[in-house]
């Protein structure tokens, strides 16, 4: 590759046990679609970074690959709207094991070379990988499959690294998740968006992997809607992988928070397709994300429970005696979370979306009048789902004084679907619009969750006090109380803002 030339990298990471990594690397599957035995390689990578992270924080990495054959610098982007799997990458030969940002173009760098002026590049983390990879042909379409076992270091830290990479190197992208998922057919398999240099990066510093929150939509009026579905449903699907691995490594709460946002938006998602076009792919792939959700939902009942219930309750000695007893419950949810995302059933749950999504399955089963939506803009298709999703919500709340918790709490998810589908259609209306409707919806929400708290809260402390001692049940009496008080102080509120809503014109 020329140093003026870019490339857009496009693969699939899957995690693998070693053993697993050899008897698929063994497979019929690989052999049949082989082109050759395959190359075995040595590759020593060092990544480096200014000692303000200032490549990372703007989410470029920056190797010196060493192969048997020379040196090789690369530098990686990762805009927040791609997909899970695409970078955009440069590569250029060095002399020396010294990045030399000179040899890459200023374009593609930006307004980081200016950051970068005087600064010193440090070598943040290694990787020593032995790789063995064999290029394949499905069709007419070439992909490289790389099995990789190694260890990434940093300092004195080390951890091990087995994994295979599916690279696109000409075809059709749905060709990725099609080899993955025979793979997972013949192997367990997990797919990770982390690549090696966000795994180094947590491992130098030492501290929990990142979160994220929404990407931003990009969507314009004139957007096909084919093209919105498919940016939409992406965008929650990269959400929800970008925060596994926070959820997993469970320092960080935020990590489960945010999948489990991921989720509802993805549902709100289908919901409003729902509406729009009769698809049996969206009643599966819903049902799936509901178990999923349902496998975080513990760990976030839990987390609440302690660093928000817990934290916010002005009950005295018993708030200790509460925090002590849930610790046990709280670590024993996180171990069915993991044991859940290492199951075949989640791994193909997000690769088969991931195809769906690339190769627009909603078309599949589509009549001629949902085709011809799916050409259409987006600016005309918008307002449809939009005001099917805010009567459903209108209905649950009629006779907002009489719903009981579990209605308000209804009341309250239906206002959410609301929301999420404003946020992923807002660049097609006036912002300052859009955002103060937003806003009236995230008060009601707000001030409804003490009602949704108040269920949730009263099935862990039933959980908790379950053959418990006496002064964990008399712990869970005051907590309950102070919660009732919370609740009623909270209500008169959530009826004005519930009015307030009713009488608020639409802005779409």
């Amino acid at each position: 590759m020329s140093p003026q030339s870019i490339a857009k990298e496009l693969e699939l990471k899957l995690l693998a046990s070693p053993d697993d990594r050899k008897r698929l690397r063994e497979s019929l599957l690989v052999a049949r679609h082989a082109d050759g035995s395959g190359e075995d390689k040595h590759l020593h990578s060092v990544y480096y970074d200014t000692v303000e992270h200032s490549l990372a924080e703007k989410r470029f990495s920056l190797r010196v690959r060493e192969d048997g054959s020379g040196l090789i610098q690369t530098l990686k982007f990762a805009p927040p709207e791609e997909k899970a799997f695409s970078r955009h990458e440069w590569e250029t030969p060095v002399q020396e094991r010294l990045p030399d940002l000179s040899r890459f173009p200023a374009s593609a760098i930006g307004p980081v070379l200016s950051q970068l002026r005087g600064k010193a590049l440090v070598p943040v983390f290694s990787t020593s990988v032995q790789r063995h990879s064999v290029n394949l042909s499905i069709q007419e379409t070439k992909l490289e499959l790389a099995f990789d076992e190694g260890v990434i270091s940093a300092g004195d830290r080390e951890e091990p690294l087995t994994e295979i990479e599916i690279e696109l190197k000409k075809g059709e992208t749905a060709r990725l998740y099609e080899l993955a998922l025979q793979l997972l057919a013949i192997a367990p398999l997990r797919w990770s968006t982390e690549s090696k240099f966000d795994r180094g990066y947590a491992l130098a510093r030492g501290v929990p992997p990142p979160t994220s929150k929404p990407p931003p939509s990009s969507l314009v009026q004139d957007t096909k809607v084919d093209d919105a579905i498919a940016a939409i449903l992406a965008g929650c699907q990269r959400h929800l992988l970008a925060n596994q691995p926070a959820a997993e490594d469970g320092r960080d709460p935020e990590g489960v928070h945010q999948m489990r946002v991921a989720l509802r938006r993805m549902r709100a998602a289908f919901a409003l397709l729902r509406h729009e076009l009769a698809s049996e792919g969206l009643d599966s792939f819903d049902r799936e994300a509901k178990w999923v959700a349902h496998k975080l939902g513990a760990c976030r009942n839990w987390d609440v429970f302690e660093t928000e219930t817990l934290a916010k309750a002005k009950i005295g000695k018993e708030q200790t005696i509460l925090k002590s007893a849930a610790t046990a419950h709280r670590d024993a949810s996180y171990a069915e979370m993991r044991k859940a995302f290492a199951e075949q059933r989640y791994n193909r749950f997000q690769l088969s979306l991931g195809h769906w999504i690339e190769a627009q399955g909603w078309r599949d089963d589509a009549d001629a009048p949902s085709r011809k939506k799916l050409s259409g803009p987006v600016g005309k298709f918008a307002p449809s789902p939009l005001d099917a999703l805010l009567r459903n919500a209108r209905k649950k709340g009629k006779r907002f004084d009489e719903l009981s918790l579990r209605k308000r709490h209804r009341l309250r998810v239906g206002f959410k679907k609301l929301r999420y589908a404003i946020e992923f259609f807002q660049p097609l209306y006036c912002k300052q619009r859009a955002t103060s409707y937003s806003k009236q919806l995230a008060k009601l929400q707000k001030l409804l969750g003490k009602d949704s708290d108040a269920i949730t809260t009263s099935a862990l402390l039933d959980e908790l006090t379950e053959n418990g001692p006496a002064s964990l049940r008399h712990a869970a009496s005051v907590l309950r109380k102070w919660q009732t008080a919370e609740r009623r102080r909270a209500a008169p509120r959530a009826r004005k803002a519930w009015l307030k809503l009713r009488k608020t014109r639409p802005f779409w």
